[in-house]
């Protein structure tokens, strides 16, 4: 693994507990962390926030 690589990786930890934990609202991203990251934080939280997601040109709650 390349120090590129390690240091991708690290981040990319960061960013999603970040976001799993720490923010009220998300932009999602093509990568799909950004949606994960909503689910995981929607489970954490026992669903208390309202949790909806643009996907295949419709929104679900």
């Amino acid at each position: 693994m390349s120090i590129w690589q390690l240091i991708l990786s690290r981040l990319t930890l960061v960013e999603q507990l970040l976001l799993a934990t720490s923010c009220k609202t998300l932009v999602i991203s093509y990568s799909g962390f950004s949606m994960k990251a909503a689910q995981i934080r929607d489970q954490l939280q026992g669903g208390a926030w309202e949790l909806y997601m643009f996907k295949s040109g419709s929104v679900g709650g």
